[in-house]
């Protein structure tokens, strides 16, 4: 038996260049695994120290040349291979907190209808900065049974006997595949729901009187007497001047309004929103774009900060922190709970800017406030309408313009009867249509005529 050399494994082809991307820390991992295997084939070690080191650096890519021209290296280390990817290593995949990123992947929990493949993708992807080892495929297994929002789907799992990672994805997709096609037989409507929040819901509770914080006095749901009732201390709607919380000094009058991308009270803070509704095309988006998570934002004028449901925060790679704002009151006088604030670099038309948005368990529409919509450009006051009053010629001729009628050809046009016109209003129709004929408007038929496209 002959001992094979190095030409009989020349063959193997390297791992592609390593991307550096947002997602670095993970493809350095992959692709530090991936060398090491074709080391292995190449027997990459049995070569000279100068040889082991080139191969690396030929092989990791251009994009990293800068990076290591930064390391700064001796001409003993140089030829280290060892070194060199220890050095990679502490740039590419900073020591972190497996206690932390472990606390984050034991909260994950499936978003309502967030399908299970984008689930699978995010405990994935934590589960690859926990550490776990050869406990990967168990932890995924639990997280799965645990973190699934469907308790059909979390019987039929707890029930399987010997359950294993590949069954437990098994089951969740021919369940949520079959919960489609049920949906579609049946033939299931499923319209845009709108998010009106709401304390209670049996009438009992609609009828319940309380003590109202825009009046002052005690009434039921929707009785309140300072509905769009302007407040004479502050200009307002909606409350009356001895309920209202603005403070006032001798230089400023401070409002208990958001600052949309700064805020500089201590004090504990309660924001009005207008509404939080999903309105479809009624209501005015833009496009926001956070850590390549994209999402619609509604512009509404009507609300006093900048709000953002958890669910899409936890597609991104922000951490939340504690906010002085504690509730978000609607128009009902319903409080939703602020789990905290995070301010976020944001992408809008192409450009970045940083938005401070308050967090909500709710699975609202994320929408962007009065204060922050003026400070993108995104509305604007008209105080005044500027006309001109050379631009017209005649009646409603427009001097200097043409326009571009498209006409359909050999059209099949309704012939009606006239209208018939009361008695009492016979002489002022007569004298509006002599006005008309005069000014050239229109023209007297006396006769019925075939309907004319020229």
């Amino acid at each position: 038996m002959t001992t094979p050399t190095n030409d009989a494994v020349s063959g193997i082809k390297p791992p592609a260049n390593l991307q550096i991307n947002s997602e670095i820390s993970t493809n350095w991992k992959k692709w530090s695994q991936q060398f090491e295997w074709f080391a292995t084939a190449i027997q990459l070690d049995k070569k000279p120290a100068e040889v082991q080191a080139a191969t690396f650096m030929a092989v990791i890519g251009p994009d990293a040349i800068e990076i290591y021209d930064g390391f700064n290296l001796n001409e003993t280390d140089k030829v280290n291979i060892k070194i060199i990817k220890q050095k990679f290593t502490e740039y590419f995949a900073p020591k972190t907190n497996i206690s932390f990123e472990r606390y984050i992947f034991y909260k994950i929990e499936q978003n309502e209808d967030e399908p299970f493949n984008d689930f699978m993708t995010r405990i994935k992807t934590q589960a690859i900065k926990c550490d776990f080892g050869s406990l990967l495929d168990e932890m995924l297994k639990d997280k799965i049974v645990f973190g699934i929002k469907s308790t059909q789907i979390r019987e039929k799992l707890l029930t399987e006997d010997e359950l294993t990672l590949t069954k437990a994805i098994n089951i969740c997709k021919t369940s949520e595949q079959a919960s489609k096609q049920l949906d579609e037989f049946e033939g299931k409507n499923k319209t845009e729901k709108v998010f009106t929040v709401k304390s209670k819901n049996s009438k009992e509770a609609q009828n319940e009187k309380f003590d109202c914080r825009r009046c002052g006095t005690n009434h039921g749901r929707k009785e309140c007497p300072a509905f769009n009732k302007p407040c004479t201390k502050c200009n307002r709607n909606g409350h009356f001047a001895h309920m209202c919380r603005t403070k006032k000094s001798l230089n400023t009058k401070k409002k208990n309004k958001v600052h949309a991308l700064e805020e500089s009270s201590d004090s504990e803070e309660e924001f009005y929103i207008g509404s939080i509704s999903a309105d479809g095309e009624k209501s005015w988006k833009e496009e926001l774009e956070v850590d390549g998570v994209k999402f619609k934002v509604k512009l509404d004028t009507g609300a006093e900060c900048n709000v953002l449901p958890k669910y899409i925060l936890d597609q991104t790679k922000a951490t939340l922190k504690q906010s002085r704002t504690r509730n978000l009151t609607c128009y009902s006088e319903n409080e939703i709970t602020v789990l905290g604030e995070v301010e976020l670099m944001c992408k809008l038309r192409d450009e970045w800017v940083k938005i401070l948005f308050k967090v909500i368990e709710e699975r609202h529409q994320p929408i962007l406030g009065r204060k922050s919509c003026k400070q993108l450009g995104l509305v604007a006051r008209i105080k005044s309408l500027k006309t001109r009053e050379d631009i017209f010629e005649g009646l409603g001729c427009y001097k200097g313009y043409e326009y571009d009628i498209d006409l359909i050809e050999n059209p099949k046009l309704e012939i009606k009867p006239s209208r018939r016109i009361p008695h009492a209003i016979r002489e002022e129709v007569k004298q509006e249509l002599d006005r008309m004929v005069k000014l050239d408007v229109i023209k007297p038929e006396t006769e019925p005529t075939p309907a004319q496209t020229d």
